[in-house]
């Protein structure tokens, strides 16, 4: 059994990927519960630490395989109960966003698909006539991701959307769509510098007509495919930054390769990641002695050397 023992809020959309993983999981025997007085009975149990509400740990079984769960990043983590000794040393595994995780579970990932040939990408940016859109609804932010993008509009027009700007348009909202088509440059600047983090804002970028632009704590040379985005630390200052992108203006050639390039591929389904996580617990589950693992200071594999300080502004 994996329980899931305090889900946060926002689960509740996807309370059906653990079961429906389960099914489709080449690895039998493994069921789902998101009842927490089932806790003796399970052999794994999640724990969202983010939110956690427990002073102390309940009683942890013989044998069971306690995992740690959580998707945001370290400066954004609101329990302070986690910190205390009694939490910090009862996990076995880790499931969160980083790659080095023992169940990796990114915001998205990219699927390579057929390049769309019959798109005249040429066409398409001569259509583009502003320059570069951000969304943005959290303005103060550990990346100060703000003080760049204020730095960058001293350079290249740039327009703000959402909390952070003009509040006609919000992301995800109608207008969204009609704005990509009219802008060249997309930033997904995220909001804190911190390993392998990439939100689902820039996965989704990649189902749009539009160049993003990434500034961010992930190896992004790794993690994205070469030649379908921008990245900000390539770049001295956002007034090289925008130097470039006035260049890809004047450029119409090497900025729908970029276009084209990006259209090859397409994120995943959200619930498809979930549901790979969950099987990828039950493969664990039953090869125990392979997957041994116990984390000494849980806190500690959060915070230290996880998140850094910009250096660009």
């Amino acid at each position: 059994m994996i329980l899931f023992y305090n889900t946060p809020e926002w689960f509740s959309h996807f309370k059906d990927v653990c079961p429906q993983g389960l099914q489709k999981c080449p690895q039998r025997g493994c069921e789902c519960s998101y009842d927490p007085t089932q806790i003796r009975r399970a052999d794994a149990v999640l724990i969202n630490v983010v939110q956690l509400s427990d002073t102390i740990p309940p009683a942890k079984q013989a044998n069971q395989v306690w995992i740690m769960f959580g998707l945001e990043c370290p400066y954004y983590y609101e329990s302070k109960v986690h910190y205390s000794q009694q939490w910090r040393r009862v996990f076995n595994w880790t499931m969160t966003y980083r790659l080095d995780s023992d169940i990796a579970l990114p915001y998205n990932v990219l699927l390579r698909t057929a390049t769309h040939k019959s798109a005249n990408f040429t066409k398409l940016a001569l259509k583009k006539t502003k320059s570069v859109l951000w969304f943005a609804s959290n303005c103060e932010t550990p990346s100060r991701r703000e003080d760049y993008v204020a730095e960058l509009r001293k350079h290249i027009p740039t327009d703000v959307y959402g909390n952070c700007g003009s509040p006609m348009c919000s992301y995800g909202g109608d207008c969204q769509s009609s704005l990509f088509g009219e802008y060249r440059f997309y930033l997904a600047f995220e909001n804190t510098l911190c390993i392998d983090y990439i939100s689902e804002k820039l996965y989704k970028i990649y189902s749009e007509n539009i160049v993003p632009i990434v500034r961010g704590g992930a190896d992004y040379n790794s993690l994205l495919p070469k030649g379908t985005y921008i990245n900000a630390a390539d770049f001295s200052s956002p007034k090289e930054l925008a130097t470039y992108l006035k260049y890809l203006e004047t450029n119409v050639t090497a900025y729908a390769e970029i276009l084209e390039n990006k259209s090859g591929y397409r994120h995943s389904d959200v619930e498809t990641t979930y549901e790979s996580a969950f099987c990828d617990i039950c493969l664990k589950l039953h090869n125990l002695d392979k997957y041994h693992q116990y984390y000494y200071d849980s806190a500690r594999w959060i915070h230290e050397d996880t998140c850094h300080n910009p250096k660009d502004v």
